[in-house]
């Protein structure tokens, strides 16, 4: 494993989306939607990266 997306990443991601007014109907549709308003807004979770695997991502 070279980084994780701890779970309040996720819960700050998600309270973010909770004020768009559209179904909450988990498809690929939707999920494009809530991740390009968070990009738009910079609000995707951010992965936390393991100092021991830094190496890994240098190369």
């Amino acid at each position: 494993m070279i980084g994780i997306v701890p779970d309040y990443e996720y819960q700050k991601f998600y309270a973010f989306t909770d004020w768009l007014p559209i179904i909450k109907k988990e498809s690929r549709k939707t999920q494009s939607f809530y991740y390009a308003i968070a990009v738009m807004f910079n609000r995707l979770p951010h992965v936390c990266v393991d100092t021991k695997n830094k190496e890994k991502l240098d190369q």
